[in-house]
């Protein structure tokens, strides 16, 4: 069942996505682009 929520594990678990490929994957279903850019172009708020 698809709750639409999202939780946080400390460590991977069976099942989990990541959520950076969850959106990506939503924004491509809904018409919009995603581009992809080296870490260090990133802004400071998006990096890992």
């Amino acid at each position: 069942m698809d709750t639409q929520t999202v939780q946080v594990h400390s460590q991977g678990e069976p099942n989990d996505e990541e959520l950076s490929d969850l959106a990506a994957t939503q924004i491509i279903c809904n018409g919009g682009i995603v581009h992809t850019v080296e870490s260090a172009d990133m802004p400071a708020v998006f990096r890992d």
